[in-house]
């Protein structure tokens, strides 16, 4: 009698440690998606409004400045994502979370490259420039989708990866459209969706 007491209790007990990890891992996961979700809407935004100054920059003839506009926009873009995401490491230190921001951290770093290398070099055209980033960000979330397992992630590379074929056939007038077009509906709203996701699905204390 004691014996089978004894084997309900540890039967009880995993089940209730296998609910603990299944909690955690669902707060890790929510936690990962409003995080995530602050970065797709802040670098959504500004490439958004790096392509319309650009156009305007076109329109009063200030194209030498359009390579500075974007490497200062996306340079304070990772300043302020550098600050949110220390403050974030204190609270959530994990393997799926280091590999995810080093994983857009890298893909951060070749934008600002390749700004770098179409204005102030002249190595790149524009629409080089840009079908590289596009292809990277299409990187970006598909090793986002791997590390996350997520297919909804791996679905939104496949826009970023077209994009890359489309953009140098567009030129470079109709090429940052491209990117602005793939930014709004494949980064802006998606990150909005999960931002709206992620606050809904948080207890209610």
């Amino acid at each position: 009698m004691n014996e089978t007491q004894e084997d309900m209790d540890r039967v009880q007990q995993s089940a209730q440690e296998n609910l603990a990890y299944i909690r955690r891992v669902m707060e890790e996961t929510r936690s990962l998606a409003m995080d995530f979700s602050y970065y797709f809407i802040l670098f959504g935004a500004i490439v958004i409004f790096g392509t319309v100054t650009s156009y305007l920059l076109v329109a009063v003839s200030r194209w030498p400045l359009i390579p500075w506009m974007w490497v200062l926009v996306m340079g304070s873009g990772m300043v302020v994502a550098m600050f949110r995401s220390r403050r974030i490491d204190r609270q959530v230190n994990s393997l799926i979370r280091r590999l995810l921001v080093a994983t857009w951290v890298m893909v951060l770093v070749m934008v600002v490259v390749l700004c770098l290398s179409f204005g102030l070099v002249g190595l790149l055209s524009l629409s080089i420039a840009l079908a590289i980033t596009s292809a990277s960000i299409g990187m970006g979330y598909t090793i986002s989708a791997v590390i996350g397992n997520s297919l909804v992630v791996g679905l939104l590379s496949l826009p970023w990866w077209i994009g890359g074929i489309l953009i140098p056939l567009a030129g470079d007038w109709y090429g940052p459209a491209i990117v602005g077009v793939l930014t709004l509906f494949f980064e802006l709203i998606p990150g909005i969706v999960m931002k709206r996701r992620s606050v809904d699905g948080t207890p209610r204390r």
